[in-house]
C-alpha cells in the first residue's frame, strides 16, 4: 500500500523533486529544486577541487624606483610591526588613564616608523579579474578590474573573540590582509503580497563580490567567526601526517579519513549595505595601508605582496605539470650540444677560446644556459663541472685528463640569480695546451666527456636542479626529479 503522508522528514541532504505528469509545483518545489543543485554543485566543489585561486585575482604593486613589490621596501632598516595584544592597550588606558607605550595618537610606533621607511608613492588599491573558490564550494567571479573603496570593501575586525563584519572607516592605517568573499544582494522588481501584509519580496537575487580587510596576525580561521557562529572551518595539511612508516597510499588514505566534511554556513546580513556575505573568504594580497579610510576616496596602498598569502587551487592540468617535475629548474642549453658526436679539433679549440691576454682565469666557450636562475652561491665551486679527455696509450688504454676548472663566470645576473654560466680554465694551462708541440690535444683523436654536477646547483626555491640528460636529447635536461648529473660526451677527430 502506498503511504500518502509522508513528510518527507526522513531526508533532508538529498532531498529534490520527482517530476511526472499533472504534478503541480508551488515556489517551495521550485526553491527545493534550486537548493539541492546549488549544493550539490558546492559540495564536489569543496570536496575534489578544494579551495583558493583558480585564476586571476592579482593586485597591481605600486610603481617606483627603490621599491621591491614582494619583499617590501628595499630599505633594510625597515622593521616589522610589533605584535601587541589587541585587548592590552583599551586595559592600561582604563586602569592607569595613560595611553598604551606602544601607541601614540591610536597609532602603534612601530607603524608609524615603517610609515616613514616606505619610499612608494601610493595608489588605489586594485584587484584585478578572477575566479576563485570559497571553502564550502561557493563560487567567487570578478568580472572586471575593480578599484577597493568604502562601497565594495569592509574591515573584518575582531572583537571579544570572534570576527564581525564593520565599516571599513574602523580600519587603521598599518599591515593588512586582503581577501575576496562571496555575497549577495536583493535585486529586481518588489512583489507585494496578495494581501500586502508583508514585506515585499525581491524577484531576483545577485551574486556578487566584496573584498575585506583585516590586521595581519589576526587569523579568522579557528578563531571564531562573526555574527557569533563557531569557529570557521580550518584547512587540512597532508604534510602534518606523523607515520613515518606508513606506504604513500595508506598516508593518503589516512588524510582523506582525517580531512572532514566542509560545513555549509548561512550568509552573514550585513543591513547597512543590504548585502548577505559569506565570511569564508579567499586570502588574496598582503598590503600596507597608508592612511585612513574615508567613503569617498578609494584605498590608498604602498606595498602589495599577491603571492604569498595566496591559496591556489589545483587543477587536474597543473598537478599533472608537477607531478611531470614542470616547477624544476632545467638546463635549457649547452653551447657544445651542437657539435653532434664527432667534431674536429678546430671546433674543441674553438671551445676552448684561447686567452690574448694574461689573465689568471680565462673565460672559455662552454656556457650552460638555465630555464630559471639559479644561485649565484650554487656557482662558486668549480666541481660543479668536470671536463675530461680520453686519449688513447701506446697500448690503447685510454688515460683520462681532466681540464684544470678554476672558476664557473656567472653571466645574465639578476640578484642573487643567474641564469648561465661559463666554464673558467687557468690561462697558462689554455695557452700551452693549444700551442705546446707535444700537447695531449695535438692530432685530436681523443673523447671529451662533460659531467655537470646538478645536485650541487640550487635554483632561486632552494630546489637542485633537474639536470639528468634524456637519451640522445641534451636539452632541455630533466627526468622530473630535483638533481642528477648531467652526462655529454663528444668525439674530437684525428687530423
Amino acid at each position: 500500500m502506498t503511504n500518502k503522508t509522508d513528510t518527507m522528514a526522513d531526508c533532508s541532504a538529498g532531498l529534490r523533486n520527482r517530476f511526472f505528469p499533472r504534478k503541480r509545483m508551488l515556489a517551495g518545489d521550485f526553491g527545493l529544486e534550486q537548493r539541492y543543485g546549488i549544493g550539490r554543485r558546492r559540495l564536489v566543489n569543496a570536496a575534489v577541487l578544494g579551495h583558493g585561486v583558480v585564476y586571476g585575482f592579482s593586485v597591481p604593486h605600486p610603481k617606483q624606483d627603490g621599491f621591491a613589490t614582494s619583499d617590501g621596501p628595499t630599505d633594510p632598516q625597515r622593521e616589522k610591526p610589533e605584535e601587541v595584544n589587541p585587548q592590552q592597550p583599551a586595559q592600561l588606558e582604563k586602569q592607569e588613564g595613560v595611553p598604551h607605550p606602544a601607541k601614540e595618537d591610536g597609532v602603534p610606533q612601530s607603524e608609524k616608523k615603517d610609515s616613514a621607511a616606505r619610499k612608494a608613492e601610493p595608489r588605489d588599491l586594485t584587484v584585478r579579474a578572477g575566479f576563485a573558490l570559497d571553502i564550502v564550494g561557493r563560487e567567487i567571479v570578478l568580472e572586471q578590474d575593480t578599484v577597493l573603496h568604502a562601497g565594495n570593501t569592509f574591515a573584518l575586525v575582531r572583537s571579544n573573540g570572534v570576527h564581525r563584519i564593520r565599516k571599513l572607516e574602523d580600519l587603521g592605517q598599518g599591515h593588512h590582509v586582503l581577501a575576496v568573499h562571496y555575497a549577495e544582494r536583493l535585486a529586481g522588481t518588489a512583489v507585494a503580497d496578495w494581501c500586502e501584509c508583508g514585506e515585499p519580496d525581491r524577484t531576483h537575487l545577485c551574486e556578487t563580490v566584496v573584498f575585506t580587510l583585516r590586521r595581519q596576525g589576526e587569523e579568522c580561521h579557528g578563531e571564531g567567526c562573526a555574527c557569533g557562529e563557531d569557529d570557521c572551518p580550518s584547512s587540512v595539511d597532508c604534510g602534518t601526517d606523523t607515520c613515518s612508516m606508513l606506504r604513500p597510499h595508506a598516508r593518503l588514505v589516512d588524510w582523506v579519513h582525517e580531512r572532514g566534511v566542509p560545513q555549509t554556513r548561512e550568509l552573514c546580513l550585513f543591513k547597512e549595505s543590504g548585502l548577505s556575505i559569506a565570511l569564508e573568504g579567499v586570502d588574496i594580497a598582503c598590503v600596507d595601508i597608508v592612511e585612513d579610510v574615508d567613503k569617498c576616496s578609494p584605498i590608498q596602498v604602498d606595498w602589495v605582496d599577491d603571492s604569498s598569502p595566496k591559496r591556489l587551487v589545483k587543477s587536474n592540468d597543473s598537478l599533472y605539470d608537477l607531478i611531470c617535475g614542470c616547477d624544476l629548474t632545467r638546463i635549457k642549453d649547452i653551447s657544445w650540444g651542437r657539435l653532434g658526436p664527432e667534431t674536429d679539433l678546430d671546433q674543441f679549440i674553438n671551445l676552448l677560446n684561447p686567452p690574448v691576454n694574461g689573465d689568471p682565469t680565462h673565460r672559455t666557450n662552454f656556457r650552460v644556459d638555465f630555464s630559471r636562475p639559479v644561485k649565484l652561491e650554487s656557482l662558486k665551486r668549480p666541481d660543479v663541472v668536470a671536463i675530461a679527455v680520453l686519449k688513447a696509450d701506446r697500448s690503447n688504454w685510454l688515460e683520462m685528463l681532466r681540464l684544470p676548472i678554476s672558476e664557473l663566470i656567472a653571466d645574465n645576473v639578476d640578484g642573487d640569480g643567474a641564469r648561465s654560466f661559463h666554464v673558467g680554465i687557468e690561462s697558462t694551462f689554455t695557452v700551452e695546451e693549444v700551442k705546446a708541440k707535444y700537447s695531449a690535444l695535438k692530432g685530436g683523436g681523443f673523447v671529451v666527456e662533460i659531467e655537470i654536477r646538478c645536485d650541487l646547483i640550487e635554483d632561486c626555491a632552494g630546489v637542485p636542479v633537474d639536470g639528468n640528460a634524456r637519451g640522445i636529447a641534451l636539452v632541455p635536461s630533466g627526468n622530473g626529479t630535483p638533481g642528477g648529473t648531467h652526462f655529454s660526451c663528444f668525439r674530437v677527430k684525428a687530423q
